[in-house]
């Protein structure tokens, strides 16, 4: 009798079992997921500032600034959707530091003495230029290779800072400025 009873349930649980099998499985394959449709993620990277071209402040008349440098951060959020595992859609929104410093060398500039006399001296001036932007860049992607992705879309810039600051620093070490009572001086900013 109990030999029967459990013939009988186990015609039951093998044809359970066998359409379970054939089901798709409820967990997903974690080396091959599909994709999901929507992403958000963080952007962080360093820009290696490189600017060329000539700055020349409003408040400086024989400054005139080229190539400067810099390294800066840029700090981001990524809204991503992806209706198949081919291309996709993006909105990044990045804080974007664009700064850089500029180095100008004058051999011999004229400066007024303290016994009023005119002395030729060689001066250093660096200009220290902050800027950065709040972008909005929409892109379309491309993923033609399993961890490579090609977006392209136009980015959409608002300036946050945009200001810069000029000293010059006297390179002899025996003159000072009467103003500072030191080598360097703060010729202006913004």
């Amino acid at each position: 009798f109990i030999v029967f009873a459990l013939a009988l349930l186990a015609i039951p649980l093998g044809r359970a079992c066998a359409q379970f099998a054939a089901a798709p499985p409820l967990m997903p394959d974690v080396l091959n997921p599909t994709p999901k449709y929507w992403y958000i993620a963080p952007l962080l990277g360093v820009n290696s500032n490189m600017h060329n071209g000539d700055f020349l402040p409003a408040y400086c008349d024989q400054c005139k600034f080229a190539d400067g440098t810099g390294t800066a951060l840029m700090v981001g959020l990524q809204l991503e959707h992806l209706p198949t595992p081919d291309y996709g859609f993006a909105v990044k929104l990045l804080y974007d530091d664009k700064s850089a410093i500029y180095t100008q060398a004058m051999p011999s500039v004229q400066r007024l003495g303290t016994d009023l006399s005119t002395v030729t001296v060689a001066v250093e001036r660096t200009m220290d230029a902050k800027l950065a932007y709040f972008v909005i860049n929409p892109v379309f992607e491309i993923f033609p290779l399993k961890h490579l992705y090609i977006f392209a879309g136009p980015g959409i810039g608002i300036p946050m800072t945009n200001e810069y600051s000029v000293k010059e620093r006297m390179l002899d070490p025996n003159f000072a400025y009467v103003e500072s009572g030191s080598n360097e001086v703060q010729l202006g900013q913004t």
